[in-house]
């Protein structure tokens, strides 16, 4: 294997569905934090400034690092000042994409709290984070415009 190399997604699957066996969910969670840290966050803070630029951008980004067709994505679903929803139709742990989430709203500096709703792994058909707030102004929104 090549370290600059891509492979199919159903082998980083496997570490992931063992690292969640051995050592538990909160592995996951930071390992979440650690990739966006490393591959994502220097060059995110330059372009992002808003919860609204990662609730928007967050397809982009995750199409970005991943390639291949049929691996899902991400969905705004509602966006208000402090709230939002998202949906997540990718074959990744949900609570490794909580963890990228997190990062990424800590790297702007934003206090939120995520929940996830439903999750594909428990049998949904998608997974859904709820994402809030006390931040409503400028910080929250951005350039976007409210999804009810």
């Amino acid at each position: 294997m090549k370290a600059d190399s891509w492979y199919p997604i159903g082998l980083l699957l496997e570490v992931l569905d063992a690292v969640e066996a051995k050592v538990g969910r909160s592995a996951l969670f930071q390992t979440g934090r650690r990739l966006f840290s490393m591959s994502h966050e220097e060059r995110f803070k330059k372009v992002a400034f808003s919860a609204g630029d990662v609730i928007f951008g967050l397809d982009g980004m995750y199409h970005f690092a991943n390639r291949g067709t049929g691996i899902g994505g991400w969905k705004p679903v509602r966006f208000r000042p402090g709230f939002a929803v998202m949906e997540k139709r990718t074959p990744h742990h949900g609570v490794m994409e909580e963890g990228i989430l997190l990062q990424a709203f800590s790297a702007l500096g934003l206090p939120v709290t995520i929940r996830q709703t439903t999750c594909l792994r428990s049998g949904g058909t998608h997974c859904v984070y709820e994402v809030t707030s006390l931040v409503t102004d400028k910080r929250w929104s951005g350039a976007h415009a409210a999804i009810p």
